[in-house]
């Protein structure tokens, strides 16, 4: 068997959170490879194979290496259109050498350009009992649908034979792929599903209805098909176990119409961000479904996100539960939002935590000493981009003007971050000493 060098393999420590950056800057027509085993009592390092041929027997010498224990894969093909059949050639190799012990498959991570460029789909006799997490994303950025022109789409049915599978991450562009005549998929088995869609089509609605088991949703939407919000109403479907979903929006649309047939009665935790679009998206209306009685947290984030005052104090003014509320916005929208929840009666003195992600404003009016006294606790931060020495100033005056606010039935705490910068240190240390002295924080834990 041919030895293994370092040109053929890089190793990158396990769990090395910049792992995932490497990938992310290599340049568009490198394939990587990373293969993870998990022997017992330790782990083996992550193997990219970053070579645009790859070697069977160095392939070979970490399966065998790995001898019948369960491992993880995870392949993204950067397109490059100079160099992209490499790539297509790479991911056939790869797939097909690791076709026989796919039974040990444990998770997969897969990005990809197009669906026709990974043959495990159509696995002959390819099973994956053992997995348990997966990843697939693809970009289809050959046509439109993922495939050449006359070509047949197979149905993709290795994964309707995963019985371990509990949490899958999906990225379609292909309204075809939505199709579960196309993708029979194991719905009914998740406790954790995440979409990402560029189109949300009228099918990607569907299969929520077979996730009985879902516990944890997360939705990144570009933008709906004209006809979402026009589709004649059906029997409301209640996911009773689901506790957490999230909305990424990437475009400005109206969100009352997401999930308008579904019902989900005990949810805990909502998140609705709004993420690299250039218009405001004022939000009039929560998606339907969303019970208000249940809610335990709420975050609302993004520089082009905002509420309108009607919407707040109708919705809050229902959220009885409501305990921890995370406002990652403009000033101007915190703003408002909080002035207009001081009108909403006994809504703050109800909250356990509020967290402010923002930069400190020159405007005194931004957290009223009314907002600071009926918190029972209150996190600001700030980020490395907005924050400077005056801020800080003005932040530590917030906090020595206010000690008769720090009461036991009031805290005071603060997430300080960057403090590399020296200049910022000395102020940092004074706003520490003082919530430490009152509230005894050990910011060492923070």
């Amino acid at each position: 068997m041919a030895p293994v060098t370092r040109s053929l393999a890089k190793i990158l420590p396990l769990r090395d959170q910049s792992a995932q950056a490497r990938i992310n800057r290599l340049p568009v027509g490198i394939f990587t490879a990373i293969l993870l085993f998990c022997l017992p009592n330790k782990f083996e390092p992550y193997f990219a194979f970053k070579t645009l041929v790859l070697c069977q027997p160095a392939i070979n010498f970490w399966l065998d290496h790995a001898k019948e224990q369960p491992f993880s894969l995870c392949v993204q093909s950067k397109y490059g259109y100079d160099k992209g059949i490499y790539n297509v050639r790479n991911v056939y190799n790869l797939f097909n050498i690791i076709a026989p012990f796919s039974s040990r498959c444990q998770e997969l991570n897969v990005k990809i350009d197009s669906i026709d460029h990974v043959p495990f789909f159509t696995w002959k006799g390819g099973k994956v009992p053992a997995l348990e997490r997966l990843l697939l994303q693809v970009t289809n950025r050959i046509n439109e649908d993922g495939f050449h022109k006359g070509d047949t789409i197979p149905p993709i049915t290795v994964f309707d034979g995963a019985p371990a599978l509990r949490a899958a991450t999906l990225g379609f562009s292909s309204k075809r792929l939505s199709d579960p005549s196309y993708f029979p998929f194991p719905w009914h088995q998740l406790t954790h599903l995440k979409i990402v869609y560029r189109v949300l089509p009228k099918v990607s609605q569907e299969f929520l209805k077979q996730c009985i088991n879902l516990e944890q949703a997360s939705f990144v939407i570009g933008s709906l098909s004209d006809t979402a919000n026009h589709l004649p109403r059906h029997p409301i479907i209640t996911l009773g176990r689901l506790l957490s979903l999230k909305i990424i929006l990437k475009e400005p649309f109206e969100t009352q119409g997401l999930f308008r047939d579904y019902s989900f009665p005990n949810l805990r935790l909502f998140e609705l961000s709004v993420k690299r679009t250039r218009d405001i998206v004022t939000v009039t209306a929560v998606p339907a479904g969303i019970s208000s009685e249940s809610l335990t947290s709420l975050q609302l984030s993004g520089a082009q996100l905002s509420m309108d005052t009607h919407t707040i104090s109708r919705y809050f003014s229902e959220c009885p539960s409501l305990q921890n509320l995370v406002l990652s916005l403009p000033n101007i929208f915190i703003r408002d939002i909080l002035s207009t929840l001081a009108g909403v009666v006994q809504f703050l003195p109800r909250l356990k935590m509020l967290i402010l992600y923002t930069c400190v404003s020159r405007e005194s009016d931004l957290i009223s000493d009314e907002t600071i006294s009926a918190c029972e606790k209150l996190f600001v931060a700030w980020t490395k981009h907005y924050f400077s020495t005056d801020k800080a100033m003005q932040l530590l005056t917030m906090y020595q003007r206010a000690p008769n606010l720090l009461s036991p039935c009031c805290q005071w705490s603060s997430c300080l971050q960057h403090r590399q910068h020296r200049h910022h240190d000395n102020v940092a240390k004074e706003i520490e000493k003082i919530l430490h002295s009152r509230l005894k924080i050990d910011f060492s834990l923070i």
